[in-house]
């Protein structure tokens, strides 16, 4: 099967991501994405730990035709309140309506007020599992397209966004 398309170390423990889950993964969220309505460009945040699911969820964003825009953990921040704040702030920056992240943020989400009002959608892996990896034929891209948004933590002040290409 070859090297894996690659490795996530969290702590002493070390998953492979093959080229194939890679792959399927990108495909099922691109098409539950494309189902659910997402059009070329839309900003999709991805608030999720260092895992297989982040990588699938950023590989599928693309493949959609939106544009990822991953985000700082809630472990960067000393209280919830204070979290949401800042995302608050991000969302709204970024212009992202949608939202792919854990089963306890999106309780989070839904419970605030603002936040419920700025997202279109919130997904978790259960709104993911039951796709079939079929390819989410997306819009075709050029280089000068954005691919994803980086923004600072904001741990230090208000977070600043940086828009990369796929030429970058």
């Amino acid at each position: 099967s070859g090297a894996p398309f690659l490795t996530l170390h969290q702590g002493r423990q070390r998953n492979a991501l093959s080229y194939r889950e890679a792959l399927d993964g990108a495909w099922r969220i691109g098409t539950t994405l494309r189902a659910r309505g997402i059009q070329r460009g839309d900003r999709v945040a991805l608030l999720l730990p260092t895992s297989a699911m982040f990588v699938q969820a950023l590989l599928g964003s693309m493949l959609a035709g939106a544009i990822p825009v991953p985000l700082a953990s809630p472990m960067t921040f000393g209280g919830v309140e204070r979290y949401l704040k800042n995302l608050t702030v991000v969302l709204k920056d970024a212009g992202a309506e949608w939202l792919i992240t854990y089963p306890r943020i999106k309780e989070a989400v839904v419970g605030d007020e603002e936040l419920h009002g700025l997202l279109k959608n919130v997904l978790t892996e259960a709104d993911i599992d039951g796709s079939a990896p079929i390819d989410p034929r997306s819009p075709s891209l050029s280089g000068s397209d954005i691919a994803f948004l980086q923004y600072t933590s904001g741990t230090t002040g208000k977070p600043k966004g940086v828009a990369l290409s796929h030429e970058n």
